[in-house]
């Protein structure tokens, strides 16, 4: 596996973690 196909898949990890991160902290907090 190449580095690129490595990092095609780490955005829809960040993006559930921001997501869960989201609705558990406010944004006031941020």
């Amino acid at each position: 596996m190449t580095l690129k196909q490595q990092n095609a898949q780490q955005p829809d990890f960040i993006d559930l973690v921001l997501m869960l991160l989201a609705k558990l902290i406010p944004f006031d907090l941020l």
